[in-house]
């Protein structure tokens, strides 16, 4: 180190020579040499400093500025945060706890193995006070994980911060115990102070409960200055010994938690909406069925989404539309005025469209098995984004269909033309319609009595004779289910087809009590049911009001185990006024002569026994 010492005097200027420099009284030695030289670098240093600090400052002002712009633009349109706040508190402390027993499981009880295999390795060489402490505090932990790992304590938020505390407690006295021995290595006190280092960054992203980091971290922080101290002196509190605590705390106590728990609050904000996406669109899509015919789901490729029931029913197939492109559907037509559904979809998102308008409505003309032209009536809303309930960013699309019920009654009509060129086409209605005796080719066509044909097996009327136009007083239909045959479209004809889709739940439930109660061989007694809205074939939007609904077995008594439950169910009052019933025939009406039931000459129970036993072989008697 060079002194410069001056003295004042009255005298010429004396020349004090000191060993590097040389310089004259009543002159500064900084004019020139070393010594500018480096107080110029060291302020260029503190000048590029202070200008990272400014720059880091801003930016990191600016970024957290606009978080904070978009956090509060995001809480007041979209995501409700008092919910979030009341959910969040005891959410997340499950999420955390469950976070910290699976990890207890699949990791910590199989990678705390190492360290306890080399201390036993080196406690076997030569046996000392420091490594035993450091063995007994890993071997503590040891079997803490391996409590947590067996399931041995509950898996709550508690027991999760108690286990986490006494893992960090046994570490920590092992750890002070080997250090505070008269034979503590300081290359051993550097390597575990790395290890529990690393150690507690890990438990920090595996639990990240920030009370509890603080807590641990004061009691570590405080430790390893102890230990430090004691081990290296005072010398060992270097500039990069605080620099290093200093940011293993801020990682510690804050980067960590802050980040996992805001994750783990996204997470949850994402699932609540996901929640509410998924209630809103099951929503929309009930009401439609109440207000049109059937919905379908689009994506931004025009690919059909979900399960769609009325699209195969509209279409007359069994096939799963699931992934199809619904313009695959619909036949295109040349001409003036025509709009493809990628345009109309088009314009229907374009940007300025009015979001309170009535939906926009296209009449398209859909492909029917047999060359059918199906006309569709299609209503559009795009489903927002965060109502996809895919996952991902494209648009969605609900469309609302109502099928043109006019204009299927007209191609009904044996005199449209229409219909007489499918009677004139190839085809089982061609060949029912050459055939002698046949008259339906020219009475009817394929409307809604088609969709049984294929598996009517059995048509039984009882005839008033004493009328001049016979009319029919019961019918008796039988359908056989051939489901196993590949060309089969149509289907059997089920309840639900007849039954408005708003009844439909309700009814559902009652009968599938009812035959549950059957199925148990309780014989439960007939029981009333709500009225009901059955369609009136042939029209989509009629219904006929049956006032009273009523339901029993079929049988009674004796009844096989693991075959189907069977119900009469009776619809009367139609006209809302009480009529007489009259006699009913269909009783003694016996699809096969020779396996007529008497009555008379076999108990109930065999009759039971019987009757199950016709049913299973496909006739059925009333």
């Amino acid at each position: 180190m060079v002194i410069i010492m001056a003295q004042e005097s009255t005298t010429a200027c004396n020349l004090v020579e000191i060993p590097g420099l040389v310089c004259q009284m009543g002159q500064t030695p900084w004019a020139d040499g070393p010594l500018l030289d480096a107080a110029i670098a060291r302020s260029l240093v503190a000048s590029v400093f202070l200008g990272i600090l400014a720059v880091h400052w801003f930016f990191a002002l600016s970024s957290k500025s606009s978080n904070f712009q978009r956090k509060t633009q995001q809480t007041s349109t979209q995501i409700r945060e008092e919910q979030i706040d009341k959910l969040g508190v005891q959410e997340v402390d499950n999420i955390l706890a469950r976070s910290w027993f699976t990890a207890c499981r699949s990791f910590f009880a199989h990678a705390q193995l190492g360290p306890i295999c080399c201390e036993m390795c080196k406690a076997w060489q030569s046996f000392d006070l420091a490594p035993a402490m450091w063995l007994v505090g890993l071997c503590s932990g040891y079997v803490i994980y391996l409590l947590v790992a067996n399931e041995a304590v509950p898996a709550t938020s508690k027991m999760a911060r108690l286990t986490c505390g006494m893992i960090h407690a046994s570490v920590f006295f092992g750890f002070l115990g080997a250090v505070l021995s008269d034979k503590a290595d300081t290359d051993d006190f550097v390597a575990q102070r790395e290890m529990i280092a690393r150690g507690q960054l890990i438990l920090a992203v595996v639990f990240p409960d920030r009370d509890f980091l603080l807590v641990m971290s004061g009691f570590w922080f405080a430790a390893n200055v102890g230990t430090t101290v004691w081990t290296c002196g005072f010398d060992g509190l270097t500039v990069w010994f605080w620099t290093t605590q200093a940011f293993h705390l801020s990682i510690t106590c804050l980067a960590i938690p802050i980040t996992i728990l805001n994750i783990h609050r996204d997470r949850m904000e994402a699932f609540i909406q996901a929640e509410d996406s998924g209630a809103l669109v099951s929503a929309f899509q009930c009401m439609l069925r109440g207000v049109c015919d059937g919905n379908v789901i689009l994506d931004g490729s025009t690919h059909i989404c979900g399960a769609s029931n009325f699209l195969p029913r509209l279409l007359r197939t069994q096939e799963d539309l699931t992934g199809r492109k619904f313009s695959d559907f619909i036949t295109e037509e040349k001409g003036y005025g025509y709009t493809r559904l990628e345009d109309f979809l088009a314009e229907s998102t374009a940007d300025g469209v009015n979001d309170y308008a009535t939906p926009r409505c296209l009449r398209v003309t859909m492909k029917g098995d047999r060359g059918r032209q199906i006309p569709v009536d299609v209503f559009h809303v795009v489903l927002p984004k965060r109502l996809s309930r895919l996952g991902d960013s494209s648009d969605r699309h609900l469309l609302a269909l109502i099928e043109d019920a006019d204009a299927r009654l007209k191609a009904e009509d044996p005199s449209s033309p229409s219909c007489r060129n499918r009677l004139t086409g190839t085809g089982s209605f061609a060949k029912s319609r050459d055939s002698p005796g046949s008259e339906c080719g020219s009475s009817s066509c394929d409307g809604d009595a088609v969709e049984v044909l294929e598996e009517l097996s059995q048509i039984r009327f009882v005839l008033d004779c004493s009328t001049d136009l016979f009319d029919i007083s019961e019918a008796h239909l039988h359908f056989d289910r051939m489901t196993s045959q590949p060309t089969l479209k149509l289907g059997m004809p089920t309840l639900k087809r007849f039954v408005r889709p708003s009844d439909w739940p309700a009814l559902k439930t009652n009968l599938r009590q009812y035959a549950s109660a059957a199925s148990e061989g309780r014989c439960p007694a007939p029981q009333a049911l709500p009225p009901v809205m059955i369609q009136v074939p042939g029209e989509c939007h009629k219904y006929l009001c049956a006032r009273q609904v009523s339901v029993r077995p079929l049988y009674s008594g004796f009844r096989p185990p693991g075959g189907p439950t069977y119900l009469h169910v009776t619809l009367n009052n139609f006209h809302n006024t009480p009529r007489q019933m009259q006699a009913r025939f269909m009783g003694d009406v016996h699809e096969d002569p020779s396996e007529e039931l008497s009555e008379s000459q076999e108990s109930w129970d065999e009759h039971d026994r019987r009757l199950y036993r016709l049913l299973t072989n496909g006739v059925v008697t009333s």
